[in-house]
């Protein structure tokens, strides 16, 4: 038998603070959004959708600066 409890405690850590920034992306009034080296977007939050109109799920896997303007990419 293997005592998992470390992992198990190590598991629950991690869930707990995807959760926290999960929920801090959700309700943040700033735009937020990840791009990969590419420039390609693979995260956008509800405010990048209400300030650009563009949805999160359209968003994804588009190159930012095709979404947005050059002047503010």
């Amino acid at each position: 038998l293997r005592d998992i409890t470390e992992k198990r405690r190590a598991e629950t850590e991690a869930r707990g603070s995807r959760d926290f920034v999960g929920s801090m992306l959700e309700h943040l009034p700033a735009i937020v959004f990840v791009s990969d080296a590419e420039g390609r977007i693979r995260l956008a939050n509800p405010s990048w959708e209400r300030t650009t109109r563009v949805p999160a799920v359209q968003a994804i896997g588009t190159a930012v600066a095709d979404l947005v303007p050059e002047r503010t990419a």
